[in-house]
């Protein structure tokens, strides 16, 4: 129990996404008397708009220079909890600023709260009756504007649904120029992006059509392969328009790859698989075998010092790593959710 002393410092509540942190930050609050700062209800506060607007609108560095600022307007003089997003450590700023402000406290979920989270479709797991679901991923280049909409991502759902379903056939990858931000492509008319708008959604039509007159007894996730447009395939388009068409891969190789190069992340890099739905791995010990490069006796005491428990090992499933219970939501009514079960059912 947190004691309610004037000499405790802010308490800073940092974690990866689904830790708890705002529910803790709220318990803390009514047990402590003292003031609760979240970072996203302030800067949200500030620009009007839900966070992942933001992110969609102004781009992710944008909304990591707000978090900076929210955490340089507060002071360590008056006791605070502070609860922030899952990215603030992203900037070495906002750890200084944040030990700056107090105690800096991690939460970490436990194996029966990852069960949960993997369990209710908190992850994507490409599961979940998302086979019988067309989908037509559409993005332009925007990895050079660092931001959550990286084209990585599409291959990350494409491999969850092969793990999930044993293929990705009614999943059909999309990519365009653009001007460098969603922003900017979203606010010009005659963006790459916005030209080829239309394309996209007049596809998705046609399939859909396809689908709703397909009277036969195939399965809905039959359908969905039957009925995608024999021209809906993989492709990306040039600035001017030129269309290639090939299978969308993680290879360097590739036309779209070389013209739109695809940029991982630290997880990948270290080792994660491609589908990177691992939201905390188990570990084994440090083991200079394990790395492509030669590491000196200096560096791998460096790394068992920074790692006492081990590394992640990505040959393993993930904690509390599972299947999706249920299907997805179908929402027939406002204010209404039932499961969709039953290949009879709409969804």
């Amino acid at each position: 129990m947190v004691s309610t002393a004037r000499d405790i410092h802010n308490l800073a509540l940092v974690g990866f996404m689904g830790t708890g942190k705002s529910l803790v930050g709220k318990v803390l609050e009514q047990k402590t008397g003292f003031r609760r700062f979240d970072t996203d209800e302030i800067i949200s506060s500030k620009l009007k708009m839900p966070i992942k607007e933001i992110f969609s609108t102004h781009g992710e560095e944008h909304f990591r220079d707000l978090e900076t600022e929210a955490l340089r307007s507060m002071s360590p003089e008056e006791p605070a909890i502070i609860v922030t997003g899952g990215g603030v450590v992203l900037r070495a700023e906002n750890i200084d600023l944040l030990r700056q402000l107090g105690t800096v406290v991690w939460l970490d979920a436990d194996e029966t709260t990852l069960r949960l989270v993997y369990a209710r479709g908190r992850v994507n797991s490409g599961g979940g009756g998302l086979e019988s679901v067309p989908i037509v991923d559409f993005r332009g280049h925007w990895d050079n504007n660092p931001d959550i909409h990286d084209r990585v991502r599409s291959l990350m759902t494409r491999e969850r649904l092969i793990a999930a379903n044993g293929h990705a056939d009614n999943q059909v990858l999309l990519l365009t120029a653009t001007l460098g931000a969603i922003f900017l492509d979203l606010g010009s008319p005659d963006s790459p992006w916005n030209r080829l708008v239309p394309h996209a959604v007049l596809q998705m039509e046609r399939w859909l059509d396809n689908i709703a007159n397909d009277h036969s007894n195939h399965s809905k996730a039959e359908k969905v392969i039957r009925n995608k447009p024999a021209d809906l395939v993989d492709a990306c388009f040039t600035a001017d328009g030129q269309e290639i068409q090939e299978p969308a891969t993680a290879s360097p190789t590739s036309r779209c790859n070389r013209l739109y190069p695809v940029h991982g992340n630290p997880r990948l890099a270290a080792g994660e698989p491609l589908a990177n739905d691992v939201l905390k791995c188990r570990v084994r010990p440090v083991d200079a075998r394990d790395y492509g490069q030669p590491l000196s006796v200096a560096q791998i005491a460096r790394l068992k010092a920074a790692f006492p428990q081990g590394v992640c090992d990505y040959r393993a499933r993930g904690v509390g790593q599972g299947e999706v219970e249920d299907t997805w939501l179908a929402y027939p009514r406002p204010g209404v959710a039932v499961k969709n079960e039953g290949d009879n059912q709409d969804r």
